[in-house]
């Protein structure tokens, strides 16, 4: 399996998109995926699954709009991409 990290665009910021992280572990978990883990109340996720980031993403946004009309924008990368691009920000 590959380390993921989803990035969910506006969640819980000025009293908009209000989810409890709780909610968002549980709703990734019913997607089947493992070792799911949020981050603070950022709307970060880490997991693991062998799907790809690309389908990954897709499964997320359309889960978030059906069980809790969401309707964000979210990237999912594996943690070694991740990485790569953290390591490149010039800031």
């Amino acid at each position: 399996m590959t380390d993921h990290v989803a990035l969910l665009r506006g969640i819980n910021v000025g009293g908009a998109n209000n989810l409890k992280m709780a909610d968002l572990r549980g709703l990734a978990e019913r997607l089947r995926w493992s070792d799911v883990r949020t981050v603070l109340a950022s709307g970060n996720l880490l997991f693991r699954s062998d799907a790809s980031s690309g389908f990954l993403a897709e499964q997320l946004t359309d889960a978030l709009e059906s069980e809790f009309g969401l309707n964000l924008s979210v990237i999912v990368l594996t943690s070694a991409r991740f990485l790569e691009a953290l390591a490149a920000c010039p800031f």
